[in-house]
């Protein structure tokens, strides 16, 4: 109880606040400058635009992050922009590896008839062998945008819950 006490006094105080406000500055200065020398040394504009647009979550995430800590009683909105935005850079970081590797034509060449290996790591062991097709490459997709969608959702949901 004392040590309960005693945390919810720090994390009230000004040492929290004052801290998550330096840091957020200093990481989004730091990522500014990224973003600037990506825009400035604009030679792969096809891979340039998924890293400005993931490089851009971390002075959102931070902001919203310290001003969740500083208006704790509108935290629930900065955290659902915070996650939205989380979902729109998973989206991109998807499409930056598609990049990286060729696009998707080349990724669905290359597996193609491939056999999914079993693997007790990967939870693949007890799986019937499956082949990658398109079908397989649809079926990833349909579950991310699933997660998308049903991350929206809970956006909505606990907006309106906390409205």
């Amino acid at each position: 109880l004392l040590y309960t006490i005693k945390f919810e006094m720090f994390i009230l105080g000004a040492a929290p606040k004052v801290i998550g406000g330096i840091s957020a500055i200093a990481a989004s200065c730091i990522t500014c400058l990224q973003i600037y020398q990506h825009l400035q040394h604009y030679f792969c504009p096809a891979e340039q635009r998924w890293i400005i647009r993931i490089l851009c979550i971390v002075p959102i995430y931070a902001l919203t992050s310290w001003c969740s800590l500083m208006y704790w009683q509108f935290s629930i909105y900065f955290d659902s922009i915070r996650d939205v935005y989380e979902a729109f850079v998973i989206y991109n970081f998807l499409c930056l590896c598609y990049e990286y590797i060729g696009g998707e034509n080349c990724i669905l060449n290359e597996i193609q008839g491939k056999e999914l290996s079993r693997s007790w790591i990967h939870m693949t062991c007890c799986l019937p062998k499956i082949h990658y097709d398109i079908q397989v490459r649809l079926l990833v997709c349909n579950h991310y945008l699933q997660h998308k969608r049903d991350n929206g959702a809970l956006c909505l949901s606990s907006l309106l819950r906390g409205y």
